[in-house]
């Protein structure tokens, strides 16, 4: 296997927070604020528009003055981003129509990103199936990390929030030693704990007459 640096810092110039204007992305963007002020670093604000307008008749692409959709998302962008305090750093809107994946990798290849800060709503079963993850397509395929903020996250009050404990699960393999890096820099920079855990699946231990599952072990160091 090839040799893992370890002690590479990790430098944030350009963090792109995507939204669909939900409460969830509100708090991501509360924690994609605090790294970026850590790191002094630029916001970029994402919101992607489905690839056509829901027109009750097809007619042909309207001109963006005219389409009610455009203008309704320009204005809420614009009311998401002034929660976006960086003491007067630039923030930039981007307001894009498209595939959400295909916006998301074009911005991320255009602008340099550093870091994608996406909420994720928790979708699971069928309604996960039917309506998809954008956020899993995001962090499945993005060229950078991406930080993904769940729905029983609280929201961050504290502009100066730093990370104070981190846990970095593992399985050992190579795919998820990629992600080590990020995990010993932030640790550094912040003076965080960091807890590597590895949970070995369950052995079933046969006696006799009876089966019994033998309780799986977990290592934190």
């Amino acid at each position: 296997m090839q040799a893992l640096e370890t002690n590479t810092r990790i430098s944030l110039n350009n963090v792109l927070v995507t939204t669909d204007f939900s409460k969830i992305s509100k708090t991501a963007r509360s924690y994609a604020t605090a790294l970026a002020g850590q790191y002094e670093a630029k916001v970029l604000v994402a919101h992607v528009l489905s690839p056509e307008p829901l027109l009750g008749v097809p007619l042909d692409r309207l001109p963006v003055e005219a389409d009610p959709a455009w203008l309704e998302a320009e204005s809420k962008l614009a009311e998401f981003t002034l929660g976006t305090s960086l003491n007067g750093r630039p923030v930039k809107m981007l307001l894009e129509r498209g595939d959400v994946w295909d916006v998301i990798s074009d911005i991320i290849q255009k602008n340099k990103i550093d870091l994608v800060v996406t909420a994720t709503h928790g979708r699971q079963g069928l309604k996960k199936l039917v309506m998809g993850s954008e956020a899993e397509k995001i962090y499945r395929g993005a060229t950078c990390p991406v930080l993904t903020i769940g729905p029983q996250v609280p929201p961050l009050n504290d502009p100066k929030w730093r990370v104070k404990t981190i846990l970095f699960p593992t399985d050992g393999s190579e795919t998820s030693l990629k992600a080590l890096p990020y995990a010993l820099s932030l640790a550094e920079e912040n003076q965080a704990n960091l807890i590597f855990l590895r949970v070995m699946p369950l052995a079933i231990a046969r006696d006799r007459n009876r089966t019994r599952p033998a309780f799986g072990r977990r290592c934190a160091l």
